[in-house]
């Protein structure tokens, strides 16, 4: 082969490989680029959606920039027909990928921004996007395979026998999808609560897809599945309301004024509702008699937080200040006190005989 059939057979090679390459090089890289840009103009705008929006239209932009130029490199090169339908295929394939990718980044920009005024997406947002992207990919993946030229006809049908196997082998993990579910449209629990649950107490930090996590009062992080919330007894201490109502129990002394101790009470309690920013606002304490205990009078002082985690410190101060004013009454706060009653022919009630008495007999 001589030089000028060289480049004869060369040359409708070259000129679309180098234009393929300099396309490469500058779309993605202007691409690069190009989403920085738009980037920084968002981050000056009002909305949050855009901010949240061009940073994940990243890859998708790159992806088109490598599929319309392998399309085009293989209109104007000289390839096998086959190669260039197999191009052609792969290129409709990509089409679809990236439309299911920007339709994603579009579904997961929305409702991350709606969780900041959707109560159900704040509480279950982890979990509804993990959904959503699923479905959205599935479809995606079956509009692939029909692009490719693959019936999907006898794959839907085979999931029935697959998804029986999946779900014998995943029952526990699809236990906890589910309920998480149940979860988010339930809504028993949501972000920032203080909950209850099989012997665990905690805030609700997250809500995930298969477990959820709680910030127990000793600051430690307790992974608590999905099924174990939505199938247990649940005590959830912010709902329906933040503010909690508490009692605080205090026994008197039997010869104790049952008018002075309720005034002070109420005094005491109403002292430091006003001025501790826990309490919660416009509440009104009330003290009553609640029972005549063994070695007292018992009585309960009614008090709100504003949350029920501040209820603990309140409670000690309201504790502490009673004890005091009680000092300074002269309200007695009694020990236990029990009241032996013994036969008068027990031996407990005989007169002690001294040792050198014992030892004379």
């Amino acid at each position: 082969m001589n030089e000028q059939d060289f480049w004869d057979e060369a040359l409708p090679w070259i000129w679309p490989t180098a234009a393929l390459i300099a396309w490469l090089t500058l779309g993605l890289l202007g691409g690069g680029r190009l989403v920085h840009y738009l980037t920084k103009r968002a981050e000056g705008t009002a909305n949050i959606y855009d901010d949240l929006l061009t940073p994940r239209l990243r890859r998708p932009l790159q992806l088109g920039v490598i599929v319309v130029g392998l399309y085009v490199w293989a209109q104007f090169a000289p390839v096998h027909d086959k190669v260039r339908g197999a191009i052609d295929v792969l290129s409709k394939a990509g089409l679809i990928i990236i439309i299911v990718m920007a339709v994603d980044a579009v579904i997961q920009t929305w409702m991350q921004v709606r969780s900041q005024s959707s109560r159900v997406l704040a509480t279950s947002g982890g979990v509804l996007r993990t959904s959503a992207k699923v479905v959205v990919f599935i479809i995606g993946s079956l509009m692939v395979l029909t692009a490719v030229g693959i019936d999907v006809t006898p794959l839907v049908a085979s999931l029935g026998v697959g998804s029986l196997a999946v779900g014998l082998a995943l029952q526990k993990t699809l236990e906890d999808f589910v309920a998480g579910l149940l979860l988010a449209a339930d809504q028993p629990v949501r972000v920032g609560d203080f909950v209850e649950v099989d012997g665990l107490s905690g805030t609700v930090l997250q809500i995930g897809w298969r477990s959820s996590r709680l910030e127990t009062r000793e600051r430690s992080h307790v992974i608590v599945p999905n099924s174990v919330l939505a199938q247990s007894k649940l005590i959830n201490r912010s709902r329906p309301e933040e503010q909690v109502e508490f009692i605080i129990e205090v026994g008197v002394h039997y010869d104790s004024d049952l008018d002075q101790v309720v005034r002070v009470c109420v005094e005491v309690a109403t002292e430091i509702h006003e001025r501790d920013p826990r309490a919660a606002p416009g509440y009104v304490p009330r003290a009553n008699m609640a029972r005549f205990g063994d070695s007292s009078l018992d009585f309960v002082v009614w008090c709100s937080a504003r949350r029920f985690l501040d209820h603990f410190g309140l409670k000690d101060r309201v504790m502490r200040a009673l004890r005091t004013r009680f000092a300074a009454e002269g309200i007695n706060i009694p020990y236990p006190i029990r009241t032996l009653d013994v036969p008068s022919d027990s031996p407990l009630t005989r007169p002690r005989i001294g040792r050198a008495e014992e030892a004379s007999e």
